[in-house]
């Protein structure tokens, strides 16, 4: 099984370090072919530009096919639509809505991760939803402020929902 969880900003020049042990897992997923990436966006209006900013990043470090997986706010993913992936990419963005689209097919998730050794990585909020019990947001707890409000995903208290069980 492999897990990469990536966080801490978007840095070009470290797409090597960020991406490259995934995209050996799912080269060796493909048979040694270029890989199939399924790259997870929660689509708020511009996912076919962010899918476009991970694509460049993922074939600018190693041969790879990426597919833009979108997924409209508020709508759960097609777990058919990544049958023919050698690797998952979710994608950063609203936590919560990760969240949302990708925990009602957790079981799914982690066959496929576990059982059917499909690396996965997950950039910033899709490093949140790996998680057994995913943090996705809030910056007070029981009313005490824990971390900037900024960082809340629009939401007050800290909130924690099943993840995917990854991790």
């Amino acid at each position: 099984m492999h897990v990469s969880l990536i966080g801490g900003g978007w840095t070009p020049d470290a797409a090597p370090l960020v991406y490259g042990s995934f995209l050996d897992a799912a080269t060796r997923c493909a048979g040694g072919a270029p890989p199939r990436i399924a790259c997870i966006v929660i689509d708020e209006g511009e996912g076919a530009d962010y899918f476009a900013r991970f694509a460049a990043a993922l074939t600018s470090v190693s041969l790879c096919v990426p597919d833009a997986v979108l997924i409209p706010i508020g709508r759960a993913v097609d777990m058919a639509t990544l049958d023919v992936a050698h690797g998952l990419l979710v994608c950063g963005g609203s936590t919560p809505a990760y969240a949302g689209a990708l925990s009602p097919h957790r079981e799914q998730f982690r066959r496929r991760v576990v059982d059917q050794s499909i690396p996965y990585a997950g950039f910033s909020a899709g490093a949140s939803v790996a998680a057994r019990h995913a943090v996705v947001g809030g910056w007070r707890l029981r009313g005490i402020p824990v971390c900037p409000e900024g960082a809340s995903e629009d939401l007050d208290e800290v909130t924690v929902v099943p993840g995917l069980g990854l991790v």
